[in-house]
C-alpha cells in the first residue's frame, strides 16, 4: 500500500505511542487538522474511517464492480485506512463496507445516492 510521507510519519507516531489513549490523542489531533476526506497527498489517497467495528472494507468505482480491500485498523485505536494511487484529478464513488453494511463516508460531506 503506498504511503504519502504526511501520513507515513503520523503512522509512525501513533505507532510509536504505548498506551492506547496517547495513540487516541494524536488520531483525534490529525483527524481535526484534515481539511477534507479522503486525505490526499499528491496522487496518494488516503479513504479514513473511524469507529468501534470490527469489520470495515472500501469499495469504489476503481476496484471494479462487485470488489472491495480490507481497511487496515492501526492497532489500539478506531481508526481504519486503505490508501492507494489515483490520478490527481481523478473522480470515484466509493463507500464503506461497515460489517457488511455500504455506507458512505461520515467524514466526507460530498455524498450522493448511487443505485449501483
Amino acid at each position: 500500500m503506498p504511503l504519502g510521507p504526511k501520513f507515513k510519519s503520523f503512522l509512525e507516531s501513533v505507532n510509536a505511542e504505548k498506551t492506547n489513549e496517547a495513540k487516541k490523542s494524536i488520531v483525534d489531533q490529525w483527524i481535526k487538522n484534515q481539511t477534507k476526506f479522503p486525505v490526499t497527498e499528491n496522487d496518494v489517497v488516503h479513504f479514513i474511517y473511524r469507529g468501534s467495528e470490527s469489520d470495515v472494507a472500501l469499495a469504489g468505482d476503481f476496484f471494479g464492480a462487485r470488489q472491495e480491500k480490507r481497511m487496515t485498523r492501526i492497532e489500539g485505536t478506531d481508526l481504519f485506512y486503505h490508501s492507494m494511487k489515483l490520478k490527481t484529478d481523478q473522480r470515484a464513488n466509493y463507500c464503506f463496507l461497515v460489517n457488511f453494511k455500504p455506507i458512505t463516508d461520515p467524514l466526507n460531506d460530498r455524498a450522493m445516492t448511487s443505485s449501483m
